[in-house]
């Protein structure tokens, strides 16, 4: 067990932790230093005369990396600049290995479930499918294995460092340290669907946001989420790149596509048996993170 602090100790350690403005805060930090970063590297190719390939998979997964890089930077720093310790403020703690393999199934899981309601919505407001969605799945087609493997490497474990970092760090712990539980997975993987703009992409993050959000209330720890997030973004990369393998497939055509209904009662049933899984967990490590504040 966790050695209980004195008295003293702990409401020194308790005031240095995020509160909800530090969180919110951040979050308006965070989208002014990706814009600001984008806006920069744009200027700075015109004027070196080098010109960004959009439908590059290579020049994606730079600029994927070079985002992934200013948010960590932009969380660390925010996080120093605040006297917050580390490990309680960005939850870097160990974990029960239960967690690296539940974890990630229940996340892929899920996503089956969510993706078959996105497309059943689309089929009634196909609208919602935006260029900028249709154009994330583009750019998942297989091209050539170096490239892919670039990009896919890119899309999974840029955004599941950082974003973890952000969102289910610094931004949970803030929101935690005076709502409940409950009330920060919710407030937290809200920010999360929101910096995705696009309102269906919006709808099917949010989710997403809402597990692992869980996944570290339930382990006390980032790292099954950083894990979870990346398998998954990998495993919808390499989907999205299966499915435009068959000749006139479309992006339209993989984001409205539907799965077996078998598949998504196998999922459902994957989902649940994660859940029991997860909930069952034991031991000091496994046990979740003490609720901070009323």
């Amino acid at each position: 067990m966790t050695p209980r602090l004195p008295e003293d100790d702990r409401k020194v350690t308790e005031t240095r932790l995020p509160q909800p403005r530090h969180a919110v805060g951040f979050f308006f930090v965070l989208i002014g230093v990706l814009f600001l970063s984008a806006f920069a590297l744009v200027f700075l190719s015109e004027l070196l005369g080098i010109p960004l390939e959009a439908d590059s998979q290579v020049t994606n997964a730079l600029l994927i990396a070079l985002q992934a890089l200013v948010s960590v930077g932009a969380t660390l720093a925010f996080a120093s600049m605040g006297r917050f310790p580390y490990r309680e403020a960005l939850y870097l703690r160990p974990a029960p290995r239960t967690a690296y393999w539940w974890g990630p199934i229940g996340m892929i899981a899920l996503g089956v479930v969510v993706a078959q309601l996105g497309a059943l919505l689309l089929r009634i407001a196909p609208e919602l499918a935006s260029e900028n969605l249709q154009e994330l799945v583009r750019l998942s087609r297989f091209t050539g294995l170096g490239s892919f493997l670039v990009y896919a490497l890119a899309v999974s474990v840029g955004p599941g460092v950082s974003e973890e970092l952000a969102f289910r760090g610094l931004i949970l712990a803030g929101f935690r340290s005076r709502y409940s539980p409950a009330a920060a997975m919710g407030l937290s993987a809200l920010l999360f669907a929101l910096m995705h703009i696009d309102p269906l992409h919006v709808l099917l993050t949010f989710p997403a946001g809402l597990w692992l959000a869980w996944l570290v209330v339930r382990t006390g720890s980032l790292y099954p989420a950083i894990v979870a997030h990346a398998l998954n973004n990998l495993w919808s990369t390499v989907e999205a790149a299966y499915w435009q393998a068959e000749p006139g497939v479309t992006p339209m055509d993989v984001v409205m596509g539907l799965y077996p209904w078998p598949v998504v009662l196998l999922a459902v049933g994957v989902l649940l048996l994660a859940i029991h899984r997860l909930r069952d967990l034991k031991g000091p490590e496994g046990s979740p993170a003490p609720d901070r504040g009323a």
